[in-house]
């Protein structure tokens, strides 16, 4: 399934969570706000109309059009439903997001109709019938805000396998190959084509992320995600050439994702190892 590049990158790293059945001992809240993949919330009962809260703080406010949740066991739940609300002030939730569990992924990201200043955002768990669900709800990271978002053919996308296999002969004649890593497919953003909105929106993900050590999330053109962390302080030539995002061996490990942004004049920015 074909998907427009997406990036997601604004975390809860300040705001104030409020779950109310509280936190399983050893999955506290804040598990939700150290930007590791690993670390879950979990919450100390399995009963039903359960309600995680993020607040940004009194005065604050936080333009936001999605919503995307990673680890977590949403799908084992056997929900009725599962809403995502935002709202302004104390009182009722308001533009609320209502999700079929079949459409439920992992990672999962939830759009809002608009990109609404909010200073609430509530995930809201319910089952239909009964007085409990399957088990305590979990989940390891929380993202929100406004996403990042490329065209899909505007920016000459660039698609196939690079390898940095090498060949060789021995004096028999006997050839083998060796590769220190595993074939990468590039995707290739042109700034030239970016529109004024795309490239605002690009450029507050390299501010969001340089020389923070915080991590991203990117989803490629056939839809997969991938998690990004760089280890180095890095600003891009924004304007100068393209950037290329390319993916090798995958694993949602924040300690082994395999993801370099290559830059012109044979620049690297290796990920972490």
């Amino acid at each position: 399934m074909s998907s427009n590049p997406i990036f997601a990158f604004e975390g809860i790293r300040t705001a104030t969570l409020t779950a109310s059945h509280g936190s399983e001992a050893g999955y506290p809240t804040t598990n939700l706000q150290d930007d590791r993949y690993y670390t879950q919330w979990m919450s100390a009962s399995d009963a039903i109309n359960q309600l995680l809260t993020i607040d940004f703080g009194s005065g604050i406010t936080r333009a936001m059009d999605y919503v995307l949740i990673a680890n977590h066991n949403f799908a084992s739940l056997g929900l009725r439903y599962l809403t995502f609300s935002v709202k302004a002030y104390l009182g009722s939730w308001e533009d609320q997001v209502v999700l079929d569990p079949g459409l439920i992924t992992d990672p999962l990201l939830v759009s809002f109709p608009a990109s609404i200043a909010r200073r609430y955002l509530g995930i809201y768990f319910d089952k239909e019938g009964g007085s409990e669900l399957n088990e305590a709800p979990e989940l390891g990271m929380v993202l929100t805000g406004t996403k990042a978002t490329m065209s899909l053919y505007s920016n000459n996308p660039e698609r196939g396998l690079q390898s940095d296999a090498v060949v060789s002969e021995s004096m028999s004649k006997l050839r083998y190959s060796s590769s220190m890593g595993a074939d990468r497919e590039a995707w290739k953003l042109d700034f030239s084509k970016l529109t004024t909105t795309q490239l605002y929106h690009f450029m507050r993900l390299i501010r969001a992320v340089n020389g923070m050590q915080y991590p991203f999330w990117f989803c490629d053109m056939d839809g997969n995600w991938h998690f990004v962390r760089f280890k180095k302080d890095y600003l891009p030539l924004i304007g100068k050439g393209n950037v290329a995002f390319q993916a090798k061996g995958i694993e949602f490990d924040e300690e082994r994702v395999g993801i370099a942004m290559n830059l012109p004049g044979g620049n690297t920015v290796p990920a972490a190892e």
